[in-house]
């Protein structure tokens, strides 16, 4: 007899939410002068009654998961965004590439975080590189 098994991060996270908390807590714990400059965007409506409700209150189709408040002005970095995928391919709607598009455009990165070590590597590159340009 075959089992199912689901498909999980080498972190062995089963979805973006436990990720997402993982990665919260390493952040606040890691950076803790940083607290707060990393914020989770709610923008994964349970069904459609509260997706309408969110859209009416400013909710954007395809914004990234997570946002860093962390300006590099001297290289022209407005922030940094995550997009959490459970997948290693990191597959992106058309809405998200197009909300990553224009917020690239604009000068904040965007990244694909798909485990925690990634994000561990991102974020300790992302806040070095900040602090060598203050």
């Amino acid at each position: 007899m075959a089992i199912k098994t689901k498909w999980v991060t080498e972190d062995c996270f089963s979805n973006e939410d436990q990720l997402s908390a993982a990665i919260f807590r390493h952040f606040d714990k890691e950076y803790p002068e940083l607290r707060g400059l990393y914020v989770l965007n709610f923008n994964n409506p349970k069904d459609a009654k509260q997706g309408n409700a969110l859209l009416g209150q400013g909710l954007r189709a395809g914004h990234p998961d997570a946002s860093v408040f962390l300006p590099i002005f001297k290289c022209s970095i407005a922030g940094l965004f995550l997009e959490y995928k459970m997948s290693k391919t990191g597959i992106t709607s058309p809405k998200q590439k197009v909300q990553h598009k224009r917020l690239k455009s604009v000068g904040y990165v965007v990244v694909i975080i798909t485990s925690l070590e990634q994000f561990k590597f991102v974020i300790d590159s992302y806040i070095k590189k900040y602090h060598q340009n203050l």
